[in-house]
């Protein structure tokens, strides 16, 4: 059975666009290669407890092993 990790980063609101930028562009160099990686997915949260937070490039990794 695979096991899925999420790792949700949180950037300075002041970088958050650019810091999500680098992290679309750099996992699918740096992760997708390791051995047993199933899939990597770079996702973006809208929502947080119910408000909109679509604004604020909160970026959500997902890794599947």
């Amino acid at each position: 059975m695979p096991i899925t990790e999420l790792v949700f980063s949180v950037f300075r609101p002041e970088v958050a666009k650019e810091g999500f930028a680098a992290l679309t562009t750099s996992v699918p160099k740096y992760i997708s290669g390791l051995p047993g990686n199933l899939l990597s997915r770079v996702g973006h949260i809208i929502k947080h407890n119910g408000n909109d937070v679509s604004s604020e490039h909160r970026a959500v990794l997902g890794i599947g092993q």
